[in-house]
């Protein structure tokens, strides 16, 4: 490939020198383990499995080499390998991301929490996985001998602090102030959220500070790009 074709291709497409080097090293990094091990290069017809294959190989930091790979693949029209290039960076950035502890979030009855440690139900991801519907949600919250609300409430927040950077203050915010699923933070224009929070915060004089502009709009774009694993219903 010719890397200096690539590298205007990249500046024409806006990309700062800091990606143009990561696409050049992840090239590098493909070209040689594709002439070593497979004995093909990077023009010729790369399958998914190839790819897979040479992200298991690196010991390190592959999700830069894939966020580097997606511009060469993008550059070279392989759109499907672009786009699986970066299914996978997010696979990986899902699985390293700890889900939080229950016992972290605002407000929640510790009684709640014990009952569910009792259940093995420890983290976010976990109670999640128990609690995908609300019929899901109304067995357990029987089994439990907790009341429907207050299981629904644990919920939501533990879905929330899947968006990243949303912690135990932020799940408490969006819950109390009506934003309480990624639905709803999705469908929300950033500023209008942000002045909204603003105004919540002042009136009720919660314990924490409002959702910066800025913030509103990271937020905004990671609940409409996360995955839904819950569904509601007449529960909530």
């Amino acid at each position: 490939m010719d890397k200096s074709k690539l590298t205007d291709y990249l500046i024409s497409n806006g990309r700062s020198q800091a990606a143009i080097n990561r696409s050049l090293r992840a090239l590098d990094a493909l070209e040689q383990w594709l002439a070593t091990e497979q004995s093909l290069t990077i023009d010729d017809d790369i399958s998914k499995e190839v790819l897979e294959n040479f992200i298991l190989s690196a010991k390190k930091s592959q999700k830069n080499l894939l966020l580097g790979l997606a511009g060469v693949f993008e550059y070279q029209g392989k759109e499907d390998l672009k786009s699986y290039a970066m299914k996978m960076r997010r696979a990986i950035l899902d699985k390293e991301r700890k889900p939080m502890r229950l016992k972290d979030f605002l407000g929640v009855d510790q009684a709640l929490i014990k009952a569910l440690e009792e259940k093995d139900i420890r983290d976010a991801h976990q109670l999640l996985q128990a609690c995908r519907t609300p019929e899901e949600r109304k067995i357990l919250a029987a089994e439990l001998d907790v009341s429907n609300n207050a299981l629904l409430e644990l919920v939501k927040m533990a879905d929330l602090s899947r968006i990243v950077a949303v912690k135990k203050v932020r799940t408490k915010l969006y819950l109390d102030s009506g934003y309480d699923t990624l639905e709803k933070l999705a469908a929300q224009d950033p500023m209008a959220l942000h002045l909204d929070l603003v105004k919540f915060v002042e009136e009720t004089g919660f314990d924490g500070i409002p959702t910066t502009p800025k913030e509103a709009a990271f937020t905004v774009k990671q609940a409409r790009k996360t995955k839904r694993w819950i569904t509601f219903g007449a529960d909530g």
